[in-house]
């Protein structure tokens, strides 16, 4: 099966999905390159966090993940839901909700 059939197949059963992995904190779309408060947000470096994965393009620029969707990488929209303050706080969140935890 294809990385196109893999999206279209999931977008038909769901518009997005939750994962939790290691993120860096930035303000929009362009990132730390054409962005200062994206530029100052990367001084804090990466965290864990829930992610919330967008299978479906929105109205607005988002940034974009890789993310792994039945085993195979894509590149996808998301949106941060929540900060973990340490891993061990993000595999208790992700357990407790059933929530796969990306550590590539």
């Amino acid at each position: 099966m294809n990385l196109r059939s893999i999206m279209k197949e999931n977008m038909n059963e769901m518009d997005s999905f939750h994962v939790v992995k290691k993120m860096p904190h930035i303000h929009c779309a362009r990132g730390p390159k054409g962005c200062e408060k994206c530029k100052d947000y990367e001084k804090k470096g990466d965290t864990w966090a829930l992610v919330k994965i967008l299978l479906t393009p929105g109205e607005w620029a988002r940034p974009i993940t890789q993310v792994i969707l039945k085993g195979q990488k894509i590149h996808a929209e998301y949106d941060i839901e929540m900060r973990f303050n340490d891993i061990i706080d993000a595999k208790k969140y992700a357990q407790d909700h059933e929530i796969e935890i990306q550590m590539f």
